[in-house]
């Protein structure tokens, strides 16, 4: 049997190597503002999402950039299934479906979230210098392939543990 193989004693596990970076959070000073954000396409009724279907067809800026999930870290709100199809993550106690909790994200904003997300007192700065990149990405965390990590809990209980999801 292999387990009597094993010696009582194992080695402990290896220091991780946080001197790379994007493996800690940059310190910094949270700013939390309430904001008002919209469902995700798919969680919409279905007339509903017949005519933002037809709408983003019409304008250059859908709506899921403007007026749907706001991106960055935040507690609640929605998620966006921009990397993968919608699915449910039920609670595996009870079978509830959770609900988002914390996202902790790459960025704050950017991309074609800009013009919605961007904070006013950061449209001075100029795109792609430091100081845009440093309001952009305040903590430098990369999460997933500069994604988000959204965490979901039962309604029910706190008890009922967590799930995750990387979007």
């Amino acid at each position: 049997m292999r387990r009597h193989a094993t010696p009582d004693s194992l080695p402990g596990t290896p220091a991780a190597d946080l001197s790379r970076e994007g493996y800690l959070p940059r310190p910094c000073v949270l700013h939390p503002e309430r904001v008002t954000e919209y469902p995700y396409p798919e969680e919409l009724p279905e007339q509903l999402h017949a005519a933002l279907d037809a709408w983003d067809e019409e304008t250059d800026r859908p709506y899921q950039e403007l007026l749907s999930i706001a991106p960055g870290c935040k507690i609640g709100g929605w998620e966006s299934w921009h990397l993968t199809d919608m699915y449910p993550l039920p609670c595996t106690v009870c079978g509830t479906e959770t609900e988002p909790l914390l996202k902790l994200d790459s960025s704050e904003w950017g991309g074609g979230s800009e013009p919605r997300w961007r904070p006013l007192e950061e449209h001075h700065l100029a795109w792609g210098t430091p100081e845009c990149e440093e309001t952009r990405e305040p903590t430098t965390m990369t999460l997933g392939r500069y994604g988000a990590l959204t965490v979901f809990l039962c309604p029910r209980s706190v008890e009922h543990g967590y799930r995750l999801t990387v979007q």
